[in-house]
């Protein structure tokens, strides 16, 4: 995996987790320039994934924040994840470690879900 592509996976979980962030918190997070985190966000915008929004404590800043289509990316991503710990581990998935990465997908899914009722269709 590409360092872009750590990137975009770092922002998605972040956004999932967070609800909304701003560009200095992720260059900050990721110890990147600005200008890296635009370029990875304009991806993600381009794809839908992402939209943004005022920063109610900020007149001037803006926020970005996930669309629902990038929230089911999230989503698919986790059961992805889920598929190869379980092809891995087989049997073993009770172990601990297993237990905790499978607990935070479930939170991410939670959240994912949250937002997504949030919203007014």
């Amino acid at each position: 995996m590409g360092r872009a592509e750590e990137r975009t996976n770092y922002i998605l979980d972040r956004l999932a987790r967070e609800g909304e962030v701003s560009v200095a918190q992720l260059a900050s997070d990721l110890g990147v320039s600005p200008v890296t985190v635009r370029a990875s966000l304009k991806s993600l915008d381009e794809q839908g994934y992402l939209v943004r929004v005022p920063d109610d404590r900020d007149a001037r800043g803006i926020l970005f924040k996930l669309t629902p289509q990038g929230m089911l990316c999230v989503q698919d991503v986790a059961d992805d994840l889920y598929a190869v710990l379980v092809s891995m581990f087989g049997e073993a998935v009770e172990e601990r470690a297993v237990q905790r990465a499978l607990k935070h997908l479930l939170e991410l899914e939670d959240a994912a879900l949250d937002e997504l009722g949030e919203l007014s269709w």
